[in-house]
């Protein structure tokens, strides 16, 4: 990060950068998996299917890298607005490989059990997806999941 720049600074960077990261129309947000392709994962389901998308371009991505800066700040910042508009969410399990896994990551994380949830998919760390649904979890959001639509739906109770 640059010398002489706040972290008041930055947060505001990110918060700028996630509001022009929306993408796509529609009444609700979808979250999933990122595929290198706007055909497949979320950022294809909310195209093909008409949701918004949170999608920074591959440059400012590593430009924030570069930067010193971690992207999970603008995707966090995202969430957060969008939770704080009152957002309908949609995580898209379409194109996991393992959905049964995933479903049951996000039942650890509800129940608060991040480890658990980690051991399940078999990282060190959750992917932006998952983290993504924690956030909506610790904000009071549930969820339901509807295997024929091959989604997950996050409300608000």
């Amino acid at each position: 990060m640059a010398a002489g720049v706040s972290m008041d600074e930055v947060q505001d960077l990110m918060e700028e950068v996630a509001e022009i990261s929306l993408q796509g129309r529609g009444d609700r947000l979808v979250l999933g998996i990122w595929r290198d392709s706007r055909e497949i994962g979320y950022v294809g389901t909310a195209r093909l299917e008409g949701g918004m998308f949170f999608d920074t371009s591959d440059e400012v991505w590593e430009l924030l890298k570069k930067s010193g800066v971690d992207p999970w700040k603008v995707n966090d910042a995202f969430v957060r607005q969008y939770v704080v508009d009152g957002g309908q969410f949609e995580y898209s399990l379409r194109d996991l490989a393992d959905r049964e896994t995933e479903i049951a990551a996000l039942r650890a994380l509800l129940a608060g059990n991040e480890e658990e949830a980690l051991k399940l998919i078999g990282k060190d760390s959750l992917p932006y997806r998952l983290r993504e649904a924690k956030v909506l979890l610790g904000e009071g959001y549930f969820f339901k999941v509807d295997i024929p639509a091959e989604l997950i739906r996050l409300r608000r109770p």
